[in-house]
């Protein structure tokens, strides 16, 4: 294979030398014949020469797992393939890649973004101012931009519009605005892997299972360690005589190379896999016990949904909330309710022919299953998932059972964010858990009518931030949104009942004509809660339409529930890009101090408010694997920038770090049959 060279530029051995190339086309044969010898690259190549009074180099490396990449537009493959009722997961020659992970060659350097990579796009220089950043970023963007038509056009390809630019999708995913394009160096300067930043794809479509996103993970994580981690072998390591050339190559042994691997979404479950495939990669180089840092944000799929526990969740969307439909509003006066898109019913959410959310195993079932040791895996994750990160979209999300929550210190995976019931209601018997949920009333419009309760759950995102050039604004909370869709939909239910009663027939505001709403509520929606009906209060439509005297025909009830219903549907809409709110804003959001400044919950034992990412450190810092560093308290964009670890300076607590096998991971919890199977057929 040639012998193995160090790349300055990416301050790694990525590949070996092959005939003049840079990169490899094809991932090389499972023969462990790529695997990069750093002894060889210091005393024979001359491609870095040695000092012998030279320390061992400590180096954190950290890498990132995205999650669904959502944009309609640059990933239109995937989406194309919601509205086909397939996922990549399913072998069919008809499902689109889009911008997912390649399914057909799971090893695809491609899905795999490098430091170097970025510094070409993106230089370090760059990256360290935000406005820069900002400017540069949206050259480096797909959609219909003037210059990506342009390319598409002249180079007569749709690509440039409908995809990813490659920094987008990688850095673009953890730095926004509203971070100051400094979340992932936020992760980055805290764990010293300052410039040794990985991004890995961890998009995988909607419908997409976790144990099949965790077994690609474990490929990519494979493939990660043998072309860019570096290390020794233990063999060699352990032969060498010289001690001071060995206390210098102490630098390319694990405990000098902690790995910190970070996963939102989709992306948790691959990233659960990465950290299986390192482990196995260290296993074969003869480590017995690395160390690793794991967090995972608003994971996706943490447990199975199936059962009576999916049936329950059917009937809740479609029989109960009446919610598997679709919506198109735009132009709503009230930002906190311009849904521009749910869709429900166009993708067959809740659809028992496609059962898309069933899963028979999710995180928890599958890494119990394949690790050779649950209890030690999890001891080196935290996580964070806020308990309404519960979009229909991305259900089922939560908690991963048994791993250390910075956000719920009890953990929380249940299904619903948010409850709502009519009066009348056994609310002991119905809510499970309720001596912990805020227990809201709901009245009618006009404030005197009791219709019902809305149960929220602690712990929720309820400021709703948005940025408007650099300027941050608070514009509605979680709350005041859910209150409105209660009071939409104890009005249409209670609407419904006197439907019943009066014209003996259960009313359907389709006629089972259609499961797609989206004609009538885009149409009838942009002024149906204007109407005089949906602010009447119900009193008064009860004796205009329902009363035993009542002289208004069949057909204007039907109309004016109808619209009752659209109204609740659209209100739902907004609750739900809330609740995706939510489960995005673990990431832009993850230093911002107003997300969580209205917290004050009964048995909070983590008891920190300033940010998502204090609330982390918290959580996690005696059992992080790093220097510890302090962070600079005056830069003017209020960063977390850590300094740079010293080899001189340091050294007694690297040294010190290096010995604390209690923050280390055994390797032989990644040799199960399956995981050398897996890696043997797919690296």
């Amino acid at each position: 294979m040639g012998k193995i060279l160090r790349s300055p530029v990416n301050r790694l051995r990525v590949q070996p030398a092959l005939s003049g190339q840079a990169s490899l086309e094809h991932p090389p044969p499972a023969d462990h014949t790529f695997h990069s010898s750093p002894v060889k690259s210091l005393v024979s190549t001359g491609q870095e020469p040695f000092d012998k009074d030279g320390l061992p180099v400590f180096q954190g490396f950290i890498i990132f797992c995205n999650g669904y990449l959502s944009d309609p537009v640059k990933n239109i493959g995937a989406n194309l393939n919601a509205i086909l009722d397939s996922h990549p997961d399913q072998d069919r020659w008809y499902v689109l890649k889009g911008a997912n992970a390649d399914e057909r060659n799971t090893a695809n350097d491609e899905d795999i973004f490098t430091p170097a990579e970025l510094d070409i796009r993106m230089p370090a220089e760059q990256r360290a101012n935000p406005l820069q950043v900002d400017r540069v970023m949206q050259q480096h963007k797909g959609g219909f931009t003037r210059q990506n038509i342009r390319e598409a056009i002249l180079e007569k390809t749709p690509r440039p519009v409908f995809s990813y630019g490659q920094a987008e999708w990688s850095w673009g995913y953890w730095n926004k605005k509203s971070n100051q394009y400094n979340g992932s160096n936020t992760y980055a300067s805290y764990f010293n892997a300052q410039g040794n930043e990985y991004f890995i794809n961890g998009s995988h479509g909607l419908g997409s299972g976790a144990a099949h996103r965790i077994d690609h993970g474990i490929v990519l994580g494979y493939r990660w360690a043998a072309t860019s981690w570096g290390i020794l072998d233990r063999k060699s390591f352990d032969t060498i005589r010289d001690e001071t050339f060995k206390e210098f190559l102490k630098g390319y042994t694990p405990p000098y190379r902690p790995v910190t691997i970070v996963g939102h979404s989709q992306g948790s479950a691959c990233a659960a896999g990465v950290v299986l495939g390192i482990l196995n990669y260290a296993h074969s180089m003869g480590w017995e016990q690395i160390p690793v840092n794991i967090i995972f944000l608003g994971s996706h799929q943490p447990v199975n949904l199936t059962g009576s526990e999916y049936e329950s969740l059917l009937w809740w969307k479609q029989q109960y909330l009446q919610v598997d439909k679709s919506v198109f509003a735009f132009l709503k006066k009230d930002p906190s309710k311009n849904t521009t898109s749910y869709i429900d019913g166009l993708a067959d959410l809740f659809n028992k022919t496609y059962n898309k959310l069933q899963h028979e195993e999710g995180m928890y079932e599958h890494l119990k299953k394949i690790t050779g040791n649950w209890e030690a895996y999890k001891s080196r994750a935290v996580q964070f998932d806020f308990t309404n990160d519960r979009g229909d979209a991305v259900t089922r999300c939560g908690d991963i059972p048994g791993v250390d929550s910075a956000c719920d210190p009890k953990g929380d995976w249940s299904l619903l964010s948010f409850e709502v019931y009519p009066m009348g209601t056994d609310m002991k018997k119905t809510v499970s858990g309720m001596d912990r949920k805020k227990r809201i009333p709901v009245y009618d419009v006009d404030r005197q009518a009791l219709l019902g309760e809305l149960f929220l759950p602690p712990f929720v995102a309820n400021r709703r931030i948005e940025f408007k050039d650099w300027e941050e604004q608070v514009w509605t909370d979680y709350e005041t949104l859910a209150r409105d869709y209660a009071r939409s939909f104890l009005r249409y239910y209670q609407l419904k009942q006197y439907y019943q009663e009066k014209y003996r027939e259960i009313f359907d505001p389709y006629k089972g004509r259609t499961a797609v709403a989206s004609f009538d509520a885009t149409v009838h929606g942009v002024y149906a809660q204007q109407l005089k009906w949906v602010t009447t209060p119900l009193r008064q439509l009860y004796q205009r339409f329902f009363a035993p005297m009542a002289g208004a025909p069949g057909a204007d009830a039907r109309w004016m529930v109808g619209y009752h219903y659209i109204a609740a549907l659209l209100d739902y809409a907004a609750l739900q890009e809330a609740d995706l709110y939510a489960h995005f804003s673990p990431v832009p959001l993850l230093t911002n101090k107003k997300i969580l400044d209205d917290w004050n919950y009964d048995g909070d034992s983590i008891g920190v408010t300033t940010n998502i990412w204090e609330r982390m450190l918290k959580v996690g810092e005696d059992r992080f694997y790093r220097v510890k560093k302090r962070h600079l308290e005056n830069d003017k964009w209020t960063r977390y920038l850590y300094c740079k670890v010293d080899a001189k300076s340091d050294l007694n607590e690297i040294v010190s770090l290096t010995r604390k096998v209690k923050k280390f991971m055994k390797t032989s919890i990644a040799c199960a049959n399956y995981i050398d199977k897996l890696i043997k057929e797919k690296v």
